[in-house]
C-alpha cells in the first residue's frame, strides 16, 4: 500500500513538472506568453477541458470508456447557440438537460442493455457528430448579437482570475468531495424537500 502511494506521489510530481517545463519552453519561445492577457485566455479557453475531463475521470476510475464526450459537447454547443435566440438564458439549462441525458443514455445501454461502454459511447458519438452537423448546416454557425449577453458572463473577471475558470475550480471541487469515501453522499446532493 506505501508502494502504490509513493506511485502515486511521484506520477503526480511527474505531472507537475511536465506543466511547468511545458511554461518555460513557450516562454522562451515567446516572452509574451506569460503576460496578464495571455494567462487569462489560458484560464478561459481551459475551463470547459477541466470540467469535462473530470467527469471523463469518473468514468475512467469505474473501469469505463466514453468516446463521445468531444461529439457531445460539440452539439451541446451547436444546440446552444440555436436555443439561445429562442430561450436566453433558459438554453444552459436546456443544454445541461442533454448532457444529463447522453450520459443516461450511454449509461442504461451499458448497465440494462449490457453494450459495453466503448461500443455504446462509440455509436452516440457518431449520432451526436451527424446531429451537430445536421444542426449547424455542416458550417460554422454564429451567435446573433443580439443573444450576447447569453455569453458576456465569460468574460467577467473577479479580480485577476476569470470567473468562468473559478467556476469551473469550484465544480471540480465537488466533484472531488463526492468522490471521497468518508464523506456521506448526502452532502453532494441538494435536498429540495427540507
Amino acid at each position: 500500500m506505501k508502494k502504490l502511494k509513493r506511485f502515486s506521489d511521484i506520477s503526480t510530481l511527474v505531472g507537475i513538472v511536465a506543466v511547468i517545463l511545458l511554461i518555460l519552453v513557450f516562454y522562451c519561445l515567446n516572452n509574451s506568453f506569460l503576460n496578464a492577457f495571455n494567462i487569462r485566455n489560458l484560464l478561459v479557453d481551459m475551463s470547459p477541458l477541466l470540467v469535462m475531463s473530470v467527469g471523463v475521470t469518473f468514468i475512467i476510475v469505474i473501469g469505463s470508456t466514453d468516446l463521445s464526450i468531444g461529439a457531445t459537447c460539440s452539439l451541446a454547443s451547436v444546440l446552444f447557440v440555436r436555443l439561445a435566440s429562442q430561450f436566453g438564458l433558459w438554453a444552459y439549462a436546456l443544454v445541461l438537460g442533454f448532457g444529463f441525458l447522453s450520459g443516461l443514455v450511454i449509461g442504461l445501454l451499458q448497465a440494462k442493455l449490457k453494450v459495453p461502454s466503448f461500443i455504446a459511447s462509440l455509436g452516440i458519438m457518431s449520432i451526436w457528430e451527424s446531429l451537430a452537423l445536421v444542426c449547424s448546416d455542416s458550417g460554422t454557425i454564429q451567435l446573433n448579437p443580439k443573444q450576447w449577453y447569453t455569453i458576456d458572463w465569460m468574460s467577467t473577471l473577479i479580480g485577476p482570475i476569470p470567473l468562468m475558470f473559478l467556476l469551473a475550480l469550484l465544480i471540480n471541487g465537488y466533484l472531488h468531495l463526492c468522490a471521497k469515501p468518508d464523506i456521506p453522499w448526502q452532502v453532494c446532493f441538494l435536498h429540495w424537500g427540507e
